[in-house]
């Protein structure tokens, strides 16, 4: 670990990892749960934000495919790409399969997101919080910055906020 920065409640841990999945690439639908599972992980004490860092690099890379598909009882990507594990956690969970089989990018990641998701309770955190690691969280800013909109009267006049006179 690098350091760790902290404590982050598990609301901010879900918003920001949330918005960071997206900002590499995935949908809301896969982000909330993967999001959600990180979360849980977070608050039973595990740091898997390293895990997720590295993730959601290889995702916006395109090193990891983002179309699932079962093939032998495993999951693989249409693609011809080893599968992101933020897409095969949450079709793992579905299909109730494991990680076993199959062409997944973190085979690990993979299992512990389907597992927390199939469980479906959110451990109480630690009374002071969760520390994760430092360099690990500031690629998940990074991302998650994607996802903001530029605070320019050009922006608002095109959609974001209230338009340049918020008088309702």
């Amino acid at each position: 670990m690098s350091g760790s920065t902290g404590p982050l409640s598990l609301g901010e841990i879900r918003f920001r990892v949330t918005r960071a999945i997206v900002g590499a690439g995935a949908p809301f639908a896969v982000a909330e749960p993967v999001a959600q599972a990180v979360a849980s992980m977070a608050a039973g004490g595990e740091d898997p934000i390293p895990a997720l860092a590295a993730a959601l690099e290889r995702l916006h890379r395109a090193e990891a495919g983002m179309r699932p598909a079962l093939v032998d009882d495993g999951l693989t990507d249409l693609d011809g790409k080893p599968l992101s594990c933020l897409f095969a956690g949450p079709a793992l969970a579905d299909l109730n399969l494991t990680a076993e089989a199959g062409s997944l990018d973190d085979r690990g990641l993979a299992a512990a997101i389907a597992s927390a998701i199939r469980t479906g309770v959110l451990p109480a955190p630690p009374e002071d919080g969760v520390r994760v690691d430092e360099t690990a969280w500031r690629t998940v800013g990074r991302f998650f910055d994607r996802c903001l909109v530029p605070s320019t009267d050009a922006s608002r006049t095109t959609g974001a906020g209230a338009g340049l006179r918020d008088d309702d």
